[in-house]
C-alpha cells in the first residue's frame, strides 16, 4: 500500500495526482489530434500511454481520492479511445489497450478505500480506554490539532468527556455501515437510498463522526462510470473486429461470444444493473451504459455540465 510504517501514523506515498489528470488531458488531446491527421498508429499509442497513466495509481494504496482520479484518468482514456477506434485497426487497438483494459480491478480498489476509510470495529470500539494508546495514534493522525486534547487523557475533565467521545467514533461506526450496505447493492438502490442513510447519520453523528465521514455522495457513481466506460471499450474492440471479420455489426452482446475477454460480465452495465443496450442504424452501431444518471436517453452522448445523457460508443 505504499506506507510509511515508522512514523506513528502511517504516510501514503501517492504519486501527484493533479499532474496525472492534467497530463491524461493533453495526451487524450494529442491522440485525437493524431487520429484526425491520419495517423491512427499513432493515436492507438497514445492512447496506451494514457492507459498506463491511469495504471499508475493502482500503487497509489488505498486512498478513496487515488480511485476518483483513477476513475478520471480512465474517463479521459476511454472518450479519446471512442474517437479513435472508428478510424484505427481493431487488431492494433486490442493489441495495444487490451492489457490495460481491466473493468474489475477499479471497483475493488474502491472497496479496498472504503476499508480504509470506515476504519473501526464494534469490539474495538467497546476496548476504547484511556490508557489504550491506539486511538490516540490513529485519531491523532488523522487530525493534527488533537494532540492538546490527548494530552489531557487523564485529567477530570477528559474523563467526563469520554463516554461521548466512544458514543461518537460509535455513530461514526454504524453510519459507515449503513453506507457500506448500500454500495453493496445496486446502483439505483445506492442513488435511492443515499439522501435517507445520510440524514440517520446526521442526526447520530456528533464531532468527530463529521469531520472522519468523507463525502461519498457521487463517489459510487463515479467508480461504476468508470468501470462502465472500460467494459465499453472491451465491447467496442469486440464490436468492430466482429464487423471486420462478418462484414455486419452485432446485433446485442450475446453474439460477440469468445471476442470478450470477460464473457457476458464484459457486457453487463454496473449503472443499470442490465446488459448495454446495442442501437444500430444505417450509419454504423451506438453502444452505451445509461450513466450515472440512471436514465436511457437513447444513446446521446454524456453531457457533463448537465450531468445528463448515456456514455456511448458509436462506431
Amino acid at each position: 500500500w505504499g506506507l510509511d510504517w515508522s512514523e506513528k501514523w502511517p504516510v501514503m506515498k501517492v504519486p501527484p495526482m493533479t499532474g496525472l489528470i492534467k497530463i491524461s488531458r493533453l495526451l487524450a488531446l494529442r491522440a485525437v489530434v493524431e487520429a484526425e491527421e491520419g495517423r491512427p498508429q499513432d493515436a492507438v499509442a497514445t492512447i496506451r500511454l494514457l492507459l498506463r497513466v491511469a495504471r499508475t495509481l493502482d500503487e497509489a494504496g488505498p486512498l478513496l481520492i487515488g480511485r476518483m482520479v483513477q476513475a478520471a484518468l480512465y474517463a479521459n482514456a476511454c472518450d479519446a479511445a471512442r474517437l479513435v477506434l472508428p478510424r484505427a485497426p481493431a487488431a492494433a487497438a486490442q493489441s495495444a489497450w487490451g492489457p490495460y483494459l481491466d473493468p474489475e480491478a477499479l471497483p475493488k480498489a474502491y472497496r479496498d478505500a472504503m476499508d480504509l476509510e470506515f476504519f473501526g470495529s464494534k469490539e474495538w470500539i467497546a476496548d476504547l480506554s484511556l490508557k489504550d494508546a491506539s486511538w490516540r495514534d490513529a485519531l491523532g493522525g488523522l487530525f493534527t490539532q488533537t494532540a492538546d486534547i490527548f494530552a489531557m487523557e487523564m485529567s477530570p475533565l477528559m474523563t467526563y468527556y469520554w463516554p461521548f467521545i466512544k458514543l461518537d467514533v460509535a455513530s461514526f461506526y454504524r453510519g459507515a455501515l449503513g453506507f457500506r450496505r448500500l454500495f453493496d447493492g445496486s446502483y439505483a438502490d445506492a442513488r435511492s437510498g443515499w439522501k435517507r442513510v445520510y440524514a440517520d447519520f446526521e442526526r447520530q453523528g456528533w464531532i468527530f463522526a463529521e469531520i472522519a465521514m468523507p463525502d461519498l455522495s457521487r463517489t459510487y457513481g463515479r467508480v461504476l462510470a468508470g468501470q462502465a466506460r472500460l467494459r465499453l471499450a472491451r465491447v467496442a474492440l469486440a464490436a468492430k473486429r466482429f464487423k471486420e471479420e462478418r462484414g455486419r455489426w452485432p446485433a446485442s452482446a450475446r453474439e460477440l461470444g469468445s471476442l470478450l475477454p470477460g464473457g457476458a460480465a464484459d457486457a453487463a452495465d454496473p449503472l443499470a444493473g442490465r446488459p448495454f443496450a446495442f442501437k444500430p442504424s444505417a450509419k454504423g452501431l451506438t453502444v452505451y451504459s445509461l450513466g450515472e444518471d440512471g436514465d436511457d436517453d437513447g444513446g446521446a452522448p454524456w453531457d457533463k455540465a448537465k450531468e445528463d445523457g448515456d456514455l456511448a460508443w458509436t462506431l
